[in-house]
């Protein structure tokens, strides 16, 4: 997996940011268990984008959706997250 990756874009007046962060409790946990724990975070953070009040909150505005997964006090994988078109 790899460490770091960093988000490709700027942030604009006129962006909203959907943050989802999620910690790997268990230090011997393993890739496939990060791998899960991601898909889940990624299902978790659409559900969020398509609800009725982030919908009026970033009417008008981009909205970009980012996940932060930590590991102790390491940050894991840190990526945005493509909205599914309706």
């Amino acid at each position: 997996m790899e460490k770091y990756k960093l988000l490709p874009y700027g942030i604009s007046n006129y962006a909203q940011i959907k943050r989802e962060g999620k910690y790997m409790v268990d230090k011997t946990a393993t890739d496939a268990d990060a791998e899960k724990q991601w898909s889940e975070a990624e299902e978790q953070i659409r559900g969020y984008a398509k609800g009725e009040v982030v919908r009026q909150m970033t009417k008008g505005t981009e909205l970009h959706l980012v996940i932060a997964q930590i590991k102790g006090y390491d940050l894991m994988h840190l990526d945005k997250v493509e909205t599914e078109r309706d």
